[in-house]
């Protein structure tokens, strides 16, 4: 308790440090909306990173740990039921969606994107192989990566997906290595020169591919498939859920109601 309390205490230290981040604005607009601005920039390839935003995640950027601030324009979605409430209390006068990010490609992906290339990278063999499988029967080009990407080679796996980015005309990478590792490579990616969307969707291609079930949609619908994957990967993800995300959304409370009073 005496070390959340310290961590509470120093957040308010890091509201200068946010704005390397530049948090605002977090995107608010509908789920598909969102889809077609991806559509469009992968047409016109547009460089941006796309990054879920939740508890955990907010912990990581308030505390800096290990979290990139380099990144080339970077869009926010709210991926928190929670944090969504938040910021419908501490802005109201803006349209606030929540859009889980495992939801953000996968109609745009199965319904077609045209002539589109898409690089996928996840986490297991078993998930990058099911993706492509599924994938594959949209008309899509989807390449699986199933290495094992860890810190040590994480910059020299960079290096090679930035020259396939290029060699096989992508269109589009999705970045499936959990936070922060994939935001860590996308980094990586844009400072090889990639300037197209990426995607950071955590554990989509988990999903997709069938390796891990989602939680029931009515559960989805209260914002509680947090707990549906607590319950699923106690040993993994306590002391994210139940520590780290608590952690910082007091942090991201106490940032909101100091900006609501500047």
């Amino acid at each position: 308790m005496r070390n959340l309390r310290k961590r509470v205490n120093t957040s308010f230290r890091h509201i200068e440090y946010l704005k390397t981040y530049k948090m605002t604005p977090i995107f608010n607009e509908s789920i598909d909306t969102l889809r077609q601005k991806i559509k469009a920039a992968c047409m016109n390839n547009d460089k941006f990173v796309l990054i879920s935003l939740n508890s955990w995640t907010f912990d990581l950027l308030l505390n800096q740990r290990n979290f990139p601030s380099e990144l080339s324009n970077p869009i926010y979605t709210v991926d928190s039921r929670v944090l969504y409430l938040v910021l419908r209390v501490f802005r109201p006068n803006l349209d606030w969606t929540h859009i889980p990010g495992a939801d953000v490609p996968l109609e745009m992906i199965i319904q077609g994107t045209g002539d589109f290339r898409i690089l996928i990278v996840g986490g297991t063999c078993e998930a990058n192989n099911g993706t492509v499988m599924r994938l594959r029967a949209s008309g899509n080009f989807v390449i699986g990566d199933a290495r094992e990407i860890n810190s040590e080679n994480l910059t020299a796996i960079g290096e090679q997906l930035s020259q396939k980015v290029s060699e096989l005309e992508i269109n589009l990478v999705i970045l499936c290595l959990g936070q922060p590792k994939q935001e860590w490579l996308a980094r990586d990616l844009q400072n090889h020169g990639v300037s197209i969307p990426i995607l950071c969707l955590g554990a989509f291609t988990d999903f997709i591919s069938g390796v891990k079930r989602r939680s029931p949609l009515i559960i989805n619908r209260l914002g509680l498939e947090w707990l549906w994957r607590l319950v699923s990967e106690p040993q993994r993800l306590w002391k994210r859920y139940l520590y780290f995300s608590l952690r910082g959304l007091v942090a991201f409370i106490i940032v909101m109601r100091n900006k609501l009073n500047e």
